[in-house]
């Protein structure tokens, strides 16, 4: 599902795929970060960012070490939400 359909809906799960893009899809870097706001704050109980290019600035902070949460399930109706 693309990012700018998925603002005032809610899932129980979401797969935010790279944030990075979400961001540069917009003309303006803050409108990217308030896209990708929106595709942050769509997931109800679980959200999952996948990504191989760097994150956006915003996202990036220290995680303790000792967080490692295991893996959980991977449902096929889980709606995937990417920047095009």
């Amino acid at each position: 599902m693309p990012a700018s359909l998925a603002k005032g809906l809610e899932f129980d799960q979401v797969i935010a795929v790279e944030p990075a893009a979400i961001v540069a899809g917009e003309p303006h870097p803050l409108l990217g970060l308030r896209r990708l706001y929106v595709v942050l704050t769509r997931a109800v109980s679980e959200l999952t960012v996948v990504h191989a290019e760097p994150l956006p600035a915003a996202l990036r902070s220290p995680v303790p070490a000792a967080f490692d949460p295991p893996p959980g399930p991977i449902a096929a109706d889980v709606p995937i939400i990417t920047g095009t």
